[in-house]
């Protein structure tokens, strides 16, 4: 190797050094920043918490290190500055949404293990007039992401739809150039358009349910925990549907003119996703484990807008569907089930999860040591109703 390549590889590592040193610094620099400063009205314990909550913030966005690990810090930090002790902290990581997260998490997984995911989304390809042109072909990507995200949380929809998208994106690429007789053709426009169209149309979804989205479930632990007031599934069901329904009109016309794609025509395109339809078959076992899954959650989260139960609301479901994909035989002389030991340890995005847990965790902390209430004294001190969100 020659000594410029040597240079350069370490001056690489140098800037790889300092930045993250850089990144580990920046937290206990913003605790000391915060204890630095005065704060009236706040008990010691309570500023020292608050100080801890700048550091983890830091940390979170810098990410020096999991943000599952940084969540962790209060168990650590709390005790050692005599904020709370250790067992009133652990018991602050005790949260239901972790649960609701875990299910639906596992759920996504067994959709797009099972493949019905893409047997729905190869279905709405294939209505009569859908897959005509490229800006159908987009505006379709992005409903039928939103409508997999709507079910499972967002990360789950994207792993899902984005293989999908841009399968169908090379085909309209290809069935263009053919029928243009055009070769070397090439659709960057409609590439990227229809992967954005994932992502928005994920987004879209990902406000009409509450399991759309990780931090769905935590706005409403925090509701509930902050103010009393309990949202059900219907609900937000009810808002976060007519939120979706408006924002994909946007969503698309952001994708229509930023990168308008270059196909206008796709020939053949309802026969291809016809034949595509027809590769895919009957419904497997898998398949039908995962309906019948999704049918039961459905139905338990909006059973209690006709039947009084108190055992079921929101938080009950998710684990409910979880085991039951773990009891669903697919085949039962294997003893293969829906899911498996190997789905639990792959099928869940951890770090996300012990994000969400960690700050239902901090946030409870500052209720319970009045630092929400002081903020609240603060901000609300000059503001009217209408003003403040």
């Amino acid at each position: 190797m020659s000594q410029p390549q040597i240079q350069f590889k370490s001056e690489v590592s140098a800037k790889k050094a300092y930045n993250l040193i850089f990144r580990i610094i920046i937290g206990p620099l913003c605790f000391f920043i915060v204890q630095a400063i005065p704060l009236a009205g706040l008990e010691p314990k309570a500023h020292f918490a608050l100080s801890c909550y700048a550091w983890i913030l830091a940390w979170w966005a810098t990410m020096p290190i999991p943000w599952a690990v940084t969540g962790l810090l209060p168990l650590i930090l709390f005790p050692l500055g005599g904020a709370m002790p250790i067992k009133e902290v652990a018991l602050l990581y005790g949260q239901r949404v972790f649960f609701f997260l875990l299910g639906v998490m596992l759920f996504g997984h067994a959709f797009r293990k099972h493949g019905l995911a893409r047997r729905m989304a190869v279905s709405v390809l294939s209505i009569p007039g859908i897959a005509t042109s490229g800006t159908r072909l987009v505006l379709v990507i992005v409903i039928v992401s939103a409508i997999v995200s709507a079910m499972v949380d967002d990360a789950a929809s994207v792993a899902i739809m984005i293989p999908i998208a841009l399968s169908v994106a090379k085909f309209a690429g290809d069935s263009y150039a053919k029928s243009s007789r055009i070769s070397g053709i090439s659709t960057p426009n409609l590439m990227t358009a229809s992967c954005l169209g994932v992502l928005y149309g994920s987004a879209a979804g990902g406000m009409a349910t509450p399991a759309g989205v990780p931090f769905n479930p935590l706005a409403i632990s925090l509701l509930n925990e902050l103010t009393g007031y309990h949202v059900s599934f219907a609900q937000w069901t009810l808002t976060g549907i007519i939120l979706m329904i408006a924002t994909i009109p946007v969503y698309y016309l952001v994708l229509k003119y930023m990168s308008p794609p270059e196909v206008q025509s796709i020939a053949e395109g309802a026969e291809y996703f016809n034949e595509e339809k027809k590769k895919l078959g009957q419904l497997s076992q898998g398949e039908k484990n995962v309906l019948f899954v999704l049918i039961v959650m459905v139905v338990l989260w909006f059973l209690p807008g006709f039947v009084n139960i108190s055992f079921l609301d929101i938080w009950y479901v998710p684990p409910v569907g979880m085991l039951i994909l773990f009891l669903l035989p697919v085949n039962a002389q294997t003893g293969e089930m829906t899911l498996s030991s190997k789905d639990f340890q792959e099928g869940v995005l951890w770090n996300v999860l012990f994000l969400v847990v960690s700050g239902t965790a901090l946030a409870s902390g500052l209720v319970q040591l009045g630092i929400t209430e002081w903020l609240e004294v603060i901000i609300t001190g000059g503001l009217s109703a209408s003003i403040l969100p």
